[in-house]
């Protein structure tokens, strides 16, 4: 036989060894990144928590809160024991959010209703490369209020005059399964008043369905 054609077969085997995938590893490729940048819509609903606000006469009421944006995650690592394996399947992310939030409470007769711009900065700890435990902030910004005038047992609120923001301690797990699909459940607490003499701070209960998209992976 042709030397020149041993050569040949010789090398297609040894390239074909070296693009084999190792025993037991799915998906793994020479030049895949230590980690993964995925980018997508997500969508949530849950309850609003209202403290106390005696001089008004505001007492605690829960409501329904509703949010929806875009979410940005970073997983880095890889979960094999040699390196080897997809990456972006580690112990450690983060993730940034830019929402749109609305949220209601009952206040006496009159539902109250709150908008506002939500920025959730989450570090992400990940015991699964699929399952994740998440803490930090979530900075809020509000927008309006609805009704603008409203009644309390000892004055009219207006409501206009309410603003600033808020942030809230976020702690909350997360589960992204491989094909895109985002689940979460989070805790936020509020930290600050709505206003200087309007003692009321909202927290929420939310849980969120998404899907993220490969940027880079």
């Amino acid at each position: 036989m042709n030397k020149h054609l041993i050569l040949a077969m010789l090398a297609v085997l040894f390239c074909k060894g070296l693009l084999a995938q190792p025993p037991g590893v799915s998906g793994f490729r020479l030049y895949d990144r230590d980690y993964k940048l995925t980018l997508g819509p997500k969508v949530g609903a849950g309850l609003a928590i209202g403290t106390d606000t005696p001089a008004f006469g505001i007492e605690s009421s829960k409501g329904m809160a509703y949010q929806g944006g875009l979410a940005f995650n970073a997983h880095f690592g890889r979960r094999t024991r040699f390196g080897f394996g997809n990456g972006g399947t580690g112990w450690f992310g983060f993730e940034v959010e830019a929402l749109y939030g609305a949220r209601s409470l009952k206040v006496g007769d009159a539902n109250w209703q709150m908008r506002c711009v939500e920025i959730p900065v989450l570090a992400q700890v990940y015991p699964t490369a699929q399952l994740g435990l998440e803490a930090g902030m979530t900075l809020v910004r509000t927008l309006g209020f609805t009704p603008e005038l409203m009644p309390t047992d000892n004055a009219f609120l207006h409501t206009g005059q309410i603003g600033g923001g808020d942030v809230m301690l976020t702690l909350g797990a997360c589960y992204k399964a491989p094909f895109g699909l985002l689940l979460d459940a989070r805790y936020n607490l509020g930290l600050s008043t709505l206003a200087g003499n309007l003692d009321t701070k909202v927290s929420t209960l939310m849980v969120s369905l998404g899907y993220l998209f490969d940027v880079v992976k």
